[in-house]
């Protein structure tokens, strides 16, 4: 009889959910299971292949907080090794066996599983790092991989203190990998193998729903409150104040090129935010592109006008404003700056290749 070491929690709440797919990819591996949490829905609307690998765990309560989804799934999962998995995405054939063996092999505590879209034939480099183990928060960027999607040692993931919680429709995942990257635990990454594919052909998404900013962003704050994050030392704040004004505050605001496009108390609130990421990292800027670094300066300082300026002209920037931080000894020396990020983008897939020769 085959091991069973591999169990990978999909929650659910929507029939109309691709649901099958997601789990006919992970029974492909025939050292997996799936739990599916039928989520304030009735197990018998759900398109699900039969398996005797396959359990259903009912879950009517907590509507609209897929966290809590997560939390009970991973409460319940019983195999050595468990991951999560959205229901209108899938594993490539061989995803979850190449994870598998990277943790044998690198005595490792979780294995960061490689990301593609349904869209696209290649995978993402995020975070972004030609490293493959024993992965650092700071060094190897892991602030940029917010979901952790991939495989836990069971014992690591259903900790107390990685609870995902039922407090916020989007975001409670910030808050579990920023602890666990920062944990000391052992993780690996191996972005170029079999990838869990992002789905896009989902009716809509929960975490894609347009909410206002001082909803979307409340678990930003609540991050940057939290007791442990509040520990962090001076380059690990860094790391995270810098990731936060990158993704979330200039792509805020590049996306908002027009007044319309801003709901009311959204400004305000996004400079207010970015008043309190300069308390947490003073510095947080500093790597920023010049482009970014202009958007999030107006923001910071509540300047509408020039915020709509920059978020108008920021597609059409000159290169310069796209390969260079605000200091060009910034922009030679600092690992996060354009040029950085770019040459660490070349040295990942350097290190793929050498890998593949091998």
């Amino acid at each position: 009889m085959t091991t069973i070491d591999t169990e990978i929690v999909i929650p659910v709440h929507d029939e109309s959910r691709p649901v099958r797919r997601a789990a006919e990819s992970v029974l492909k591996d025939t050292r997996a299971r799936v739990l599916i949490v039928a989520h304030n829905i009735s197990p018998d609307l759900l398109d699900l292949p039969t398996s005797d690998r396959l359990s259903i765990l009912p879950l009517n309560e907590d509507p609209g907080m897929p966290g809590a989804t997560f939390d009970a799934g991973i409460k319940a999962a019983t195999a050595p090794w468990v991951g999560i998995m959205g229901s209108d995405d899938w594993y490539a054939d061989g995803a979850i066996e190449a994870m598998r063996r990277r943790a044998s092999r690198d005595d490792a505590d979780g294995v960061i599983a490689p990301l593609t879209h349904q869209l696209s034939q290649v995978n993402n480099i995020k975070p972004l790092t030609g490293r493959t183990k024993r992965l650092d928060a700071v060094r190897d960027r892991m602030f940029f991989r917010t979901a952790p999607l991939g495989i836990f040692k069971r014992t690591l993931l259903d900790s107390e203190e990685y609870r995902f919680g039922n407090v916020f429709p989007a975001g409670s995942d910030m808050r579990v990998t920023a602890l666990l990257w920062t944990s000391g635990a052992s993780f690996s990454y191996y972005w170029d193998d079999p990838a869990y594919v992002v789905g896009k052909d989902a009716v809509r998404r929960v975490t894609f729903t347009p909410r206002p900013l001082e909803r979307t962003g409340a678990p930003w704050l609540s991050l940057l409150d939290e007791p442990r994050v509040q520990a962090f030392t001076r380059k690990q704040k860094h790391a995270l104040g810098y990731k936060m004004a990158r993704v979330h505050v200039a792509d805020a605001a590049h996306l908002r090129p027009t007044a319309e496009a801003w709901l009311e108390g959204d400004f305000d609130w996004l400079s207010s935010f970015t008043k309190t990421l300069r308390e947490f990292d003073p510095t947080f800027d500093a790597p920023l592109s010049r482009r970014d670094g202009r958007l999030v300066r107006a923001v910071e300082e509540g300047d509408f006008e020039e915020t709509l300026l920059a978020a108008s002209e920021w597609k059409q920037a000159a290169l310069t404003d796209r390969a260079f931080a605000g200091s060009l000894v910034t922009s030679l020396t600092d690992r996060d700056a354009p040029i950085g990020l770019a040459a660490s983008g070349v040295s990942a897939r350097l290190a793929s290749k050498i890998r593949g020769l091998r």
